[in-house]
């Protein structure tokens, strides 16, 4: 008896739909199949030899120590990194670190943004927060280790004074980038102190003015040193002449 020519068409499409629902139960949760009988054998052979491991669940408090032994561990690939930045820092000669607050944003954003923070004269970097804790470890700045450097930071690295106001301008046209500190030299400002020096015409005619002040008690130190001290010189050359005039 022979098909009509519809059926015959829609059979195989029903007989392969039955065939894939036998090899799957789901799409998600495949038939489990046996193993083959040769890995059954291979496996039976080798279980004489083969130590039993007993898996046991390790308690709360040693996969914390563990996640933190591994924080405070660096690799030697880690070691000529924090060695790199630390070279890099002092050959460059920055003087000025901000660190701000990120947000994640496309990369390409982010290197545009890169191209232009260095036009101002700033660097962008971001090292991440464990990195830079080795570079500041035993150093004025280690105090940043536990304040600042807790988030998802970057750094905005200058060569100048001029620097610490520049980071606040261009961060200001950011929206995925907030200071949270600025260090000069060795001493860590605030954002309040940095702002407030941003009012300033100009932070390196204020470094100079600062540095006249500053100068000015020294050299009158000198000068008041310098009239007692030709004084002494002349009472005892006065008290050696009338030493010397009785003979």
């Amino acid at each position: 008896m022979r098909l009509p020519l519809e059926l015959s068409q829609l059979l195989p499409a029903v007989l392969s739909l039955r065939l894939w629902t036998r090899k799957k139960a789901s799409s998600n949760w495949p038939l489990r199949r046996p193993r083959s009988y040769r890995r059954r054998l291979y496996d039976a052979a080798l279980e004489p030899m083969v130590p039993k491991v007993q898996n046991v669940c390790r308690s709360y408090k040693e996969v914390i120590d563990s996640i933190e032994k591994l924080k405070s561990s660096y690799s030697a690939f880690d070691m000529a990194l924090v060695q790199h930045i630390r070279e890099k820092i002092k050959n460059e000669g920055y003087q000025v670190m901000g660190i701000c607050h990120r947000l994640a944003v496309k990369q390409r954003t982010e290197w545009l943004t890169r191209n232009q923070l260095r036009l101002k004269g700033l660097e962008f970097r971001d090292y991440g927060n464990r990195i830079l804790k080795k570079v500041f470890e035993d150093t004025p700045l280690q105090s940043l280790n536990d304040t600042i450097l807790v988030a998802t930071n970057a750094q905005l690295f200058g060569k100048d004074i001029n620097a610490i106001k520049a980071i606040i301008t261009e961060c200001e046209k950011i929206d995925w980038l907030t200071p949270i500190a600025v260090v000069y030299g060795s001493r860590i400002l605030s954002i309040s102190e940095v702002k407030e020096l941003c009012k300033l015409p100009s932070l390196e005619d204020h470094r100079a003015q600062t540095v006249q002040l500053l100068s000015v008690p020294p050299n009158e130190l000198i000068s008041i040193l310098n009239y007692h001290i030709m004084d002494t010189i002349r009472i005892l050359d006065s008290i050696k002449d009338q030493k010397e005039s009785p003979l």
